[in-house]
């Protein structure tokens, strides 16, 4: 079947948000000192490998490579040692950006902040001289491109109907870099995040995580008759918000925003959170990005 054509009304939307990324990303770059270890243009791994970046001895052992071996350690101590270097990663970035339809919510500015926020990721790693694969999530099969000029990035709509859940295992497949992934979303969706941050953590060497969400996804309010929509299903429901919904909503935002930080922490990935500012700004989500130490100014 094919993809849907966005409406020049919504095409326009896309390609403003697009634009105001790069724009807000001009003069920025990945900040690798603080994602990877290593120096700024490469990326170093936390495994064994060929690089010129010692990273400490152990005992020699049947099948090392005697070239290894460390002579004035054996001359010093007796001990036949191995010398062992940081492994090299291949320098790409792959940028992961959720297509759900939820990410459009009705009154949000969130589906511009989040496109806004991969393109301008997109223009940081190319900028850095990474390369840099950009994955659409829309469906079970990712779009996926290589980005050489950010300004070539195309958006259609965000009218998926898969999660990054239903998407990972077409991900895994597309995974051949060993670098760096970063992934955009809201992540609001039933899921095993534990289990779901550590497989996109899986071949790669760096697992950054941009939860973009929309000022009514953190405080809806506390008083009024709300009229819900699943952008999945369609499905409606109106709902009287009474102060102690409103707690029972915040209570239960926190236990997700936990589960989250957890899922992030054990597989050693980075979570940033970005708030959509209304009216749209996407200065005011890259300067976040920035905060973070996820970015940085080469000017």
């Amino acid at each position: 079947m094919p993809e849907p054509v966005a409406t020049p009304s919504e095409a326009r939307r896309w390609r403003s948000a697009i634009d105001a990324g790069l724009r807000a990303a001009d003069g920025q770059s990945l900040n690798l000192a603080n994602i990877v270890s290593g120096r700024s243009g490469e990326l170093m791994g936390r495994g064994i490998g060929q690089s010129i970046e010692f990273m400490d001895f152990r005992e020699y052992e049947p099948g090392d490579d005697i070239r290894r071996i460390d002579w004035q350690v054996y001359a010093r101590s007796d001990r036949v040692m191995i010398r062992r270097h940081r492994e090299e990663i291949s320098p790409s970035v792959e940028i992961v950006l959720d297509g759900s339809r939820s990410m459009d919510l009705p009154g949000s500015a969130k589906a511009d902040a989040a496109l806004a926020v991969a393109a301008a990721l997109c223009a940081a790693s190319v900028r850095t001289g990474l390369t840099t694969r950009f994955h659409g999530v829309r469906s079970t099969t990712p779009r996926s491109v290589s980005v050489r000029d950010p300004r070539d990035i195309a958006w259609d709509d965000f009218d998926g109907t898969a999660t990054l859940a239903d998407a990972s295992p077409a991900l895994r497949g597309s995974r051949a870099t060993q670098g760096m992934r970063i992934i955009v979303s809201d992540l609001l969706f039933p899921a095993d995040f534990t289990r779901l941050l550590r497989d996109f953590a899986r071949g790669a060497h760096a697992l950054v995580v941009v939860q973009v969400l929309a000022k009514t996804d953190v405080e809806p309010g506390s008083r009024g008759s709300l009229l819900l929509r699943d952008r999945e299903t369609g499905q409606t429901l109106q709902v009287d918000l009474t102060p102690d919904i409103a707690s029972r909503y915040r209570q239960r935002f926190e236990a997700h925003a936990s589960v989250l930080r957890d899922a992030a922490r054990s597989c050693g990935a980075r979570l940033i959170e970005v708030v959509a500012d209304e009216p749209f700004d996407a200065s005011a989500a890259v300067r976040t990005l920035t905060t973070s130490g996820l970015l940085r100014s080469t000017r």
